[in-house]
Order: C-alpha cells, then sequence, then structure tokens
C-alpha cells in the first residue's frame, strides 16, 4: 500500500475516553478523507492516549487502527 493511497481519518464515539460499542449504536464518523499520509500526519497530531479512539479506512476497504496505520507508514521502505 502506498502512502498516496485514499483513505479515510475515522473516530469512534466516546465516553469517558473509551469507545462506544457498536451494540450500543456507535459507529466511526468521518474526520477527514485524504491521503494515508495526510491521515497518518493528522492522527500524529491527536494526543497519542486518544488513539484508540481512531481509525483509518483505505480506499481499497481496508480498515487500520492508528497503531497499525502509523507504524506502516512511518516504517523504512522494504528493498527489494
Amino acid at each position: 500500500m502506498t502512502t498516496d493511497a485514499t483513505a479515510k481519518l475515522m473516530k469512534w464515539p466516546s465516553l469517558s475516553g473509551e469507545r462506544i460499542s457498536p451494540k450500543d449504536g456507535a459507529s466511526p464518523y468521518t474526520i477527514m478523507h485524504g491521503s494515508l499520509r495526510d491521515c497518518t500526519d493528522a492522527l500524529r497530531g491527536k494526543p497519542e492516549a486518544s488513539h484508540k479512539l481512531y481509525e483509518i479506512h483505505t480506499g481499497d476497504g481496508a480498515i487500520m487502527s492508528a497503531a497499525e496505520a502509523l507504524a506502516l507508514v512511518h516504517s523504512p521502505p522494504e528493498e527489494d
């Protein structure tokens, strides 16, 4: 996956800093549309303690946690 892939930064509603469950009717809402790099840059600007409330949805249907997305985008490129 490339860092210029289409992505959405999504946030789950929360109560006292914890996600509200889908079984309670919650679902994530869109914070921004952009590239995977744009979304991870925006995520990096959020307090680390709140990262558990965020996920990134990519144009190919992948859903990544904040930790997964940050690790993917900010890891060194693979060598051939």
